[in-house]
């Protein structure tokens, strides 16, 4: 079962600290959904990151509601009521170390 998590979460404006500047053709978030026990990103150059869910047990262990509210960020996507998040930069590393864990794709 896949299930897009709140759409209206788009917001940009806390993507980045205030005055740093995402590097152009540096790849953002752009949507996350979850879909057979998978957390699914996809970023803004078309790659497809996904991690199973059991390797974040916060996340897996919240309610719809609370999956529903994220932020997405430049480096990463953010859940503030549960004040946790996934940074890219380390799905990205655990690609080869949690052999698995962690697919990539580009569409």
């Amino acid at each position: 079962m896949a299930y897009k998590l709140g759409s209206e979460n788009k917001d940009r404006r806390s993507a980045a600290p205030a005055g740093t500047a995402v590097p152009a053709g540096t790849a953002v978030p752009v949507a996350v959904y979850i879909e057979d026990r998978h957390v699914v990103i996809t970023l803004s150059d078309g790659e497809t990151l996904k991690t199973r869910l059991s390797l974040h047990p916060w996340l897996a262990n919240a309610t719809p509601e609370e999956q529903a509210n994220y932020k997405l960020g430049s480096y990463s996507i953010d859940w503030p009521a549960l004040d946790e998040g996934l940074d890219i930069a380390w799905i990205r590393s655990h690609q080869t170390s949690q052999l698995g864990s962690v697919f990539t794709a580009k569409n």
